[in-house]
């Protein structure tokens, strides 16, 4: 069960604990996360900065600024 779970991407949810830099979101069957170096003001940044506010829609415009190689990727994506 274990190895599983190391395997596995991570669900989104709302997004408030998972994290953009260090945990493997952007994929459910692939560990895949951004890589970086983010800026240090964007460390700690979550999820859920790029969904919508009060909404589980993206937020293209913040995909766009921080992440844009992955923006096809998200956007398909239910979070």
């Amino acid at each position: 069960r274990d190895l599983l779970v190391e395997q596995l991407g991570k669900g989104i949810g709302n997004g408030k604990s998972t994290s953009v830099w260090n945990d493997s979101w952007l994929s459910l069957t692939s560990p895949i996360r951004p890589t970086g170096p983010p800026n240090l003001k964007d460390q700690e940044l979550k999820v859920s900065y790029l969904l919508n506010d009060n909404s589980t829609d993206w937020n293209r415009v913040r995909i766009e600024d921080l992440l844009s190689q992955y923006t096809t990727t998200i956007l398909c994506m239910r979070s």
